[in-house]
């Protein structure tokens, strides 16, 4: 969990993006969603 003194801005969500390059990241707000990965096709 990332705790900040108001909204996210951009800068916040590429840093969040770099931390998880495989992962969807999406910014709403005062919210920084991960979500999750999907499995690997069969």
């Amino acid at each position: 969990m990332i705790t900040g003194a108001g909204d996210f801005g951009l800068d916040d969500l590429n840093l969040v993006r770099r931390r998880f390059p495989d992962r969807r990241v999406t910014l709403d707000g005062d919210v920084i969603t991960v979500w999750p990965a999907h499995p690997p096709a069969q």
